[in-house]
């Protein structure tokens, strides 16, 4: 990265996301409050997929799938189960197994090469 400024502020500011995400659940006392932060965390990343935002949207849910999110049992008792469907789908989209093949599979299926979308990882 050394002598490419954009993609080291694109890091910066992923990670500076992904800290905050993870901040904001973590801020709230109860595990009924970090599952509606996280539920409303996940809506946002359904409108950022629709915009086409694939880096923030892969942001926002590395941080609810990170190790200090997830071992939060109670907190994800308390999600609605479509919420849950929401973040498998999605963590499954992100996943790095295979080489990224279900994200690489989205990005190539896009047929509207016009339209603006973010893909870096």
């Amino acid at each position: 990265m050394d002598g490419i400024p954009h993609l080291e502020r694109s890091v910066i500011v992923f990670n500076g996301l992904t800290q905050w995400i993870q901040l904001m659940v973590l801020s709230k006392s109860s595990a009924k409050e970090r599952a509606t932060i996280i539920t409303k965390f996940l809506q946002t990343t359904q409108h950022l997929m629709k915009m086409r935002s694939f880096n923030t949207a892969m942001a926002v849910v590395g941080s609810i799938t990170h190790s200090c999110i997830v071992r939060l049992h109670k907190t994800f008792s308390h999600l609605p189960p479509a919420t849950r469907k929401t973040l498998e789908e999605l963590s499954e989209l992100v996943s790095a197994k295979n080489n990224y093949q279900n994200y690489r599979k989205l990005i190539n299926s896009l047929t509207e090469v016009s339209s603006f979308y973010h893909p870096i990882m």
